[in-house]
C-alpha cells in the first residue's frame, strides 16, 4: 500500500436507517420505563439497575443510551416540554379568545387533568418532592412558556388591561393551577375531599378571579361594542370582533354547571347507598 493509500482518511459510513430506527425506538422504551418508575418511586429513589430491570435490558444495554441516571433525566424533560409545548398549543388558540371565559376553563382544566392522569411522571417529576437542579429550571421554562401563552390569549381577549397587569393575571393563574392541581391529583392531601370535589373549586377560583379581571371597565372609552371585543390586528372599518358575554352571565353559568355537578354527584352517593 502507497503512503498516499495510507493517509487517504476514509469518512465514515452513517449508520443504516434501520439502524437508527433501531436506537431511537430504544430510547423512547428506556424513556417509558423511566417514566413508569419514577411514577412509582418517584426520581430521586429511581436507580439505573432498577431502571435497566424495568426496561428488560442489562445495564450495560443502558449505559449504551445513557450514561448516568442524568442523562436519562435530561432525556424525559426534553420528552416532556415538548409534548407540553404541542398540548398547550391546542389549547390556547385564537377561538379560545372569544368562547366564554367559564367555558374556556372548564375545557381546559379538564384537558390538563387528563394531560397529567396519561403522564404520571409529569408531576412526579415537576411538583415532586426531587430536589434536582435540571428540574426546577425545567420547571421554571415550563411555567414560564405557559403564562406567555396565557399573555397572549389574554391580550386577544382583553386589549383594555395593561400590559402590566395582563402579565400578572397570567401569572397568577398559572400559580393557582399549580397549587391546587395537586388536591386534584392527590386528594388525600385533604382528607375528606375527592378529585371531582376539588376539581370543582380549582375551576370556580379560576372563573372567579378571571371573570373581573379580564372584564372592561364600564367607563374605558375601550369598552367593546354589546358582545364583542375589537382584537389587535383589526382597524379600519371592519375590526376583529371576538364575543365577550356579560361577566354576570358568566358567573350565573358557572353557579348553574356547579349546581348541576353537585345534583349529579348527590345522585351518584344515593344509588350507592
Amino acid at each position: 500500500m502507497s503512503t498516499d493509500d495510507r493517509d487517504v482518511v476514509t469518512p465514515r459510513r452513517p449508520a443504516p436507517v434501520r439502524r437508527q430506527a433501531r436506537g431511537r425506538a430504544r430510547i423512547e422504551s428506556i424513556l417509558d420505563a423511566a417514566e413508569q418508575l419514577v411514577a412509582d418511586v418517584g426520581y430521586d429513589e429511581m436507580t439505573t439497575n432498577a431502571l435497566a430491570a424495568r426496561a428488560g435490558i442489562s445495564p450495560g444495554s443502558l449505559y449504551q443510551y445513557f450514561g448516568n441516571k442524568a442523562e436519562v433525566l435530561d432525556g424525559l424533560i426534553a420528552r416532556h416540554e415538548a409534548s407540553l409545548d404541542a398540548f398547550w398549543e391546542a389549547q390556547l388558540t385564537a377561538e379560545a379568545a372569544t368562547r366564554p371565559i367559564d367555558e374556556v376553563v372548564d375545557g381546559v382544566v379538564d384537558a390538563v387533568v387528563a394531560f397529567k392522569a396519561e403522564r404520571p411522571a409529569f408531576w412526579a417529576l415537576f411538583h415532586g418532592s426531587a430536589t434536582s437542579e435540571a428540574l426546577g429550571a425545567a420547571a421554571r421554562r415550563l411555567d414560564e412558556r405557559l403564562a406567555d401563552r396565557l399573555d397572549g390569549l389574554y391580550a386577544a381577549r382583553a386589549p383594555w388591561v395593561t400590559p402590566r397587569r395582563r402579565r400578572l393575571v397570567a401569572e397568577v393563574s398559572v400559580a393557582t393551577v399549580k397549587s391546587l392541581m395537586g388536591l386534584v391529583v392527590d386528594p388525600s392531601r385533604a382528607p375528606g375531599t375527592s378529585s371531582a370535589d376539588a376539581l370543582v373549586e380549582l375551576k370556580e377560583v379560576l372563573v372567579g378571579y378571571l371573570t373581573p379581571a379580564l372584564a372592561p371597565p364600564p367607563c374605558s372609552p375601550r369598552r367593546p361594542p354589546v358582545g364583542g371585543a375589537e382584537l389587535p390586528g383589526g382597524g379600519g372599518e371592519h375590526p376583529v370582533v371576538a364575543p365577550v358575554g356579560d361577566p354576570r352571565d358568566e358567573a350565573r353559568r358557572h353557579a348553574d354547571r356547579r349546581a348541576a355537578g353537585d345534583e349529579a354527584r348527590g345522585d351518584a352517593d344515593l344509588g350507592r347507598r
